[in-house]
């Protein structure tokens, strides 16, 4: 099986929101360490096809994260497509990093790069409603009914991966909110504008300036 370092958190995130001595931390390297993608998917209902993945077709979220992250995450066809860019401002420079996934692959850039990553795409839905009881025993989940975020009415959820408990809210599968703690810390990163309808399809292309190098 193939060993990843993953975050489950009902989520389309896959961030680097976390620093530690100046070193960038990723939020599944913090989390999981020793757990396989097989697994995991086989456990909690996770969605490796990327079919039907969310209740809603097509639809634009965006979120704030630690440090001044902005995350802006572009979804259609029930999100078998999406892109997802983080933006951060430091010094009064912006970075800018896209993914776009689709057809089973993740294509990664950076904003005025000309040379990229394309990874097999995992997606990393967790879906407490098809979890067996086994799974929600080993993850401790438990539903704590619903609640309003960013408008909508989000299904609440707390968890915990790899030692971390975690508290997710997710409408229609879509992770609206969460709170992960580190020891004496925590990290939230939480949608401020929801907006659902059709996606201009050129946001899913891959750039013909960009060289993608397989790994």
């Amino acid at each position: 099986m193939k060993t990843i370092h993953y975050i489950i958190i009902l989520s389309i995130l896959a961030i680097s929101a976390c620093k530690n001595g100046g070193e960038n931390q990723s939020v599944e390297e913090a989390i999981v360490n020793n757990e396989s993608i097989d697994e995991i998917a086989e456990a909690a209902g996770m969605d490796t096809d990327a079919k039907k993945r969310y209740e809603i077709k097509s639809g634009t979220v965006v979120y704030t994260a630690p440090m001044g992250v902005v995350q802006t995450l572009y979804f259609d066809n029930y999100g078998a497509m999406e892109v997802f860019v983080t933006e951060l401002e430091m010094a009064g420079i912006t970075s800018k990093d896209i993914q776009i996934r689709r057809d089973g692959y993740q294509y990664a850039y950076k904003n005025g790069e000309t040379t990229g990553t394309k990874t097999k795409w995992y997606t990393n839905d967790m879906h407490f409603s098809k979890m067996d009881v086994e799974a929600m025993k080993r993850y401790k989940v438990k539903k704590q009914g619903n609640e309003n975020i960013a408008g909508k009415n989000c299904e609440k959820y707390t968890a915990e991966f790899g030692g971390s408990p975690m508290t997710t809210w997710v409408w229609g599968n879509i992770m609206i909110k969460t709170i992960t703690k580190f020891g004496t810390g925590e990290m939230i990163i939480e949608a401020t504008k929801i907006e659902e309808g059709p996606i201009d399809g050129s946001l899913f292309e891959i750039p013909a300036n960009i060289t993608f190098s397989e790994v």
